[in-house]
């Protein structure tokens, strides 16, 4: 097999890997047990958004590859990315949408609990559903066994680590989180700056391509949590848009750096997607306030 034509050294992978595990130490000093008890009493909201992350949105991801007849590598970039949890900045825009950041956090945090066994499995079992991505994976030889364990040891270890430390010493861990919050976040954010300064021939020459595919996987993504929360509240439907369609998208780099890098294209397909979640996001919250927006405008018209 050819030499990754992206590929990242071993100190740049223990760097990343760290970077994931502080945002997972970081979701797990978010887990309130508390709110986990009220979940449970009322679970409908959080079986309905669990159902449309870890299963339907991979579900639209094999949807969508079949109906385009995307190539391998790019089909797989996407399915790594509907296989991730939920991530950060979920709750930012659910927070800047005025909707509900309880539900929000609780989502991330179910999500990013799950992610050691559903990530891995998930990525392997909707990749082998499409014929191109299941013979690209098979040429891989990829041990299954190492996958689960290693993204257990990264993710699933800080996550255990911070409840426990979060259960022993809440007021230490609660003024920490934060802190811990913003490195996480400025790491992930320098390292996909620096790859995509290192690699931007692939930007360049994909755009075409990746802008809008990516642009509308993402929105299909959002719009399918908007309406599978159709019976929930208002501000939980606004949630669920962004904790569907809002993917932890470090956590994809990582597993794709770390065992797909046979193709560019899985990468820069991450890499976008990135990229366009944000930019998704903020167009629907403006989307969202444009009634607000023009009621205003008639105020102010009529005072003038």
């Amino acid at each position: 097999m050819n030499e990754p034509v992206i590929s990242v050294n071993q100190n740049q992978m223990v760097l990343l890997k760290v970077m994931l595990g502080l945002i997972m130490f970081g979701i797990a000093l978010k887990l309130d047990i508390k709110e986990f008890k009220r979940l449970i009493k009322a679970p409908k909201p959080i079986m309905i958004g669990l159902l449309g992350q870890l299963v339907l949105l991979p579900a639209l991801t094999l949807l969508l590859v079949h109906l385009l007849s995307l190539p391998a590598a790019i089909a797989l970039g996407l399915f790594v990315v509907a296989s991730c949890p939920g991530g950060n900045m979920s709750n930012l825009l659910t927070d800047l949408a005025d909707g509900d950041l309880e539900y929000s956090v609780s989502m991330t945090s179910l999500s990013s609990f799950f992610g050691p066994l559903t990530i891995p499995f998930n990525i392997l079992f909707w990749s082998s559903l499409y014929a191109p991505t299941k013979s690209l994976v098979s040429s891989i030889s990829l041990d299954t066994t190492a996958m689960y364990l290693d993204v257990f040891v990264t993710l699933g270890v800080p996550l255990l680590i911070g409840m426990i430390l979060n259960a022993k010493l809440p007021s230490l861990m609660m003024k920490i989180a934060p802190v811990i919050g913003k490195i996480s976040v400025i790491i992930l954010v320098i390292f996909i700056i620096g790859a995509a300064k290192k690699y931007w021939a692939f930007f360049d020459s994909s755009y075409q391509l990746m802008m809008p595919l990516t642009m509308g996987h993402n929105f299909l993504a959002m719009l399918m949590g908007y309406v599978l929360a159709f019976s929930l509240t208002k501000k939980q439907q606004k949630t669920l848009t962004f904790e569907v369609g809002m993917q932890n998208s470090g956590i994809g780099l990582a597993i794709i750096l770390q065992y797909f890098t046979a193709d560019p294209m899985t990468t820069i397909v991450c890499c976008w997607w990135a990229v366009i979640h944000m930019t998704n996001g903020l167009i629907v919250i403006g989307f969202w306030n444009l009634p607000k927006y023009f009621s205003n405008s008639k105020f102010f018209l009529k005072r003038t």
